[in-house]
């Protein structure tokens, strides 16, 4: 690992240890610098400011857990995602809270558009639609990650898997048998 890495790795697993005790606007780049024991100096030699860092956290560890490939769908990264957010819950906590610049519902979006745009993007009549739904799609799975996290007792990973997946499914089919009935109707209308 270069050292430009190396210091760049620890001013994030500073910040992530900052950020699980409190939120992005209650932390400072001294703080940052003093935790990880790096300069201010090479702390702006990398990042413009804590939230340059914060995104450049984000990207790390999302190149680290998931691997971007044709053949996946969104079905097969969302274990991964899962369970990436269940293992630090109070980091992911504190860095949903935050909705200002650079905030992790920005980056949620950035990296889960594309990915569910690839997988439903072709069942649209076209690419206007395609991209309002993708875009509700993506808030809503950030919406869900949220109301996870902020409840008393953090369900396991494997069962907000299950019981989400099992909505959306159902859903799926809800709406669909909806439609027909809609339709059914609209037909037998003068």
């Amino acid at each position: 690992m270069a050292h430009s890495d190396i210091t760049k790795k620890a001013l994030a697993d500073s910040l992530k240890k900052l950020l699980r005790q409190r939120g992005i606007e209650k932390i400072t780049v001294e703080e940052i610098c003093a935790e990880s024991m790096v300069s201010r100096r090479s702390f702006y030699r990398y990042f413009v400011d804590k939230f340059d860092l914060l995104t450049w956290t984000y990207n790390y560890d999302f190149c680290r857990m998931v691997e971007v490939r044709p053949d996946k769908t969104i079905w097969d990264y969302y274990p991964e995602i899962l369970k990436y957010i269940h293992e630090d819950p109070q980091f992911f906590k504190n860095a949903f809270s935050y909705t200002g610049q650079n905030s992790f519902r920005y980056f949620c979006f950035e990296k889960l558009y594309p990915l569910i745009l690839n997988d439903f993007g072709n069942v649209f009549c076209n690419e206007r639609e395609a991209r309002f739904a993708v875009q509700h799609y993506v808030y809503a799975a950030f919406d869900g990650y949220v109301w996870w996290l902020s409840q008393p007792e953090i369900m396991p990973w494997e069962e907000y898997m299950e019981l989400s997946m099992g909505i959306i499914r159902t859903s799926a089919e809800g709406i669909v048998q909806s439609f027909k009935t809609f339709d059914a109707k609209q037909e037998k209308t003068p």
